[in-house]
């Protein structure tokens, strides 16, 4: 199976006065299912706007992703070395990984706590210590199951 994911995240500069700095949008082809619980990513692209109003310019791709392949386990990816080939500053790259596997995840352990167009709150309050990133907090983590489609032939439900 493949998926095209995308993560759109706000940057924040944090200091005296909190202001943000504009937009990031990473984008790739995550392909799922293969032999050993394996997935692989290809063409991860990465734009950043240059403020707050500003469009997001022509995305970049991230080479060192093309091909990055693992064990589909979510707790792996926060081990220390999980990312060792990865620049130290790829981590709108990390998020697309951590994202993907929280969103595959979530929807697969709380489906059944699911009731149609009614919230479910997962987590909240949730510190994750992120290597070489810091402590990411998960605040109120909410699924709502907002109906149903087809893919493939196959009945999906749609989660938000």
């Amino acid at each position: 199976m493949r998926f095209r994911t995308t993560a759109l995240i706000a940057r924040l500069l944090l200091g005296a006065v909190c202001c943000l700095l504009g937009p990031t949008a990473g984008h790739g082809r995550l392909t799922r299912g293969l032999a050993g619980g394996e997935v692989i990513w290809k063409n991860v692209t990465v734009a950043d706007a240059a403020g707050p109003s500003a469009p997001l310019p022509a995305a970049q791709k991230r080479d060192f992703m093309e091909g990055f392949r693992y064990r589909n386990d979510l707790g792996s990816t926060v081990k220390p070395d999980f990312f060792k080939d990865f620049p130290t500053t790829a981590v709108v790259e990390r998020n697309l990984v951590w994202d993907t596997g929280m969103i595959e995840m979530f929807g697969q352990n709380f489906f059944d706590h699911l009731k149609l167009n009614e919230p479910y709150h997962v987590v909240s309050n949730q510190d994750l210590k992120i290597p070489d990133v810091g402590t990411f907090q998960n605040r109120d983590v909410v699924l709502e199951w907002v109906g149903q489609s087809q893919r493939n032939g196959q009945d999906c439900a749609l989660i938000k």
